[in-house]
């Protein structure tokens, strides 16, 4: 899977691939992209004014909105312990109990469909996905 997502942010245009991303994670009315480290270096982060909804249809399956204010990549995700998640760079994001279930079940599903197929998830958990991201 691959793509991309544009980001003007003043008078600057910003080019993002999908897969760079760990996390997106709201804060009142901004949106902090936090991205993979470059090769040794520190992860970065992009903050722009925007809202998640805009956001959500350039990403694809492999994206996870598990709580109002966090959609998180499940590619980078390391594990998943007591209503947190630990993505690669060991930040860790918590949540609320049954927030943290749902989403270890989306996690799960989609763990086990990317054993089975390794080039897409079936749409049935896609669809899930973002049913459970419209509800919150």
């Amino acid at each position: 899977m691959s793509g991309s997502m544009v980001i003007r942010k003043s008078s600057s245009i910003y080019v993002i691939q999908l897969e760079d991303i760990l996390y997106m994670e709201k804060a009142l009315r901004k949106i902090k992209i936090h991205m993979c480290p470059a090769q040794g270096g520190q992860s970065s982060c992009l903050e722009f004014y925007g809202r998640f909804r805009d956001v959500k249809p350039y990403l694809d399956s492999r994206f996870l909105c598990c709580h109002r204010g966090y959609i998180i990549n499940m590619d980078r995700i390391v594990w998943m312990d007591r209503n947190t998640i630990y993505v690669e760079t060991n930040e860790e994001i918590y949540m609320g109990r049954e927030t943290y279930r749902e989403a270890k079940k989306i996690f799960s599903g989609y763990l086990l469909d990317k054993s089975r197929t390794k080039d897409a998830m079936p749409e049935n958990r896609v669809k899930n996905a973002v049913k459970y991201c419209e509800k919150r």
